[in-house]
């Protein structure tokens, strides 16, 4: 498994998590790519200085009617900023879109390597943990749905 490094813990707003002691927490390694994941998701193009390209600018599908062909855009653009600086691997990432209602879509986001694995006891089997993002085509926001066991 790549080695990552640990980074601060962040609530769902953004904001930094404060342990008991009092000190900021700190992410596990799942969390840290989960957050890595999320904050991609979320951010557009220009919205943050250090790599102004780094996010998937997801928002620019605002307003696109719910076809094969704005699931194919999502998918393209979540991909594409996953992989950029080589944060994940090519071959351990493996993006999807799902619709979900008229005006929404779900991005899948599964990192073999980096992701806890999970056992479903089926011939030994380990499947990884999926990451999942509520996208409002309609309204533009984007939510983090909790991870799910598969």
């Amino acid at each position: 498994m790549p080695q990552i490094g640990q980074d601060f813990e962040f609530d769902d707003d953004g904001d930094l998590v404060v342990d008991d002691t009092g000190d900021i927490a700190l992410a596990t390694p799942q969390r840290t790519v989960i957050q890595d994941i999320e904050f991609r998701l979320r951010t557009g193009h220009w919205e943050y200085e250090p790599d102004p390209l780094i996010g998937a600018n997801l928002c620019s599908l605002m307003g696109w009617p719910n076809r094969r062909q704005t699931g194919d855009a999502a998918k393209d653009l979540a991909y594409r900023s996953l992989i950029k600086d080589a944060r994940f691997e090519v071959g351990s990432l493996f993006v999807d879109v799902v619709p979900f209602s008229l005006n929404g879509i779900i991005v899948f986001a599964i990192v073999q390597d980096y992701i806890d694995q999970v056992d479903v006891g089926l011939d030994g089997k380990q499947l990884p943990t999926i990451v999942g993002f509520n996208i409002g085509l309609g309204d533009g926001q984007i939510s983090l749905i909790t991870d799910v066991k598969v």
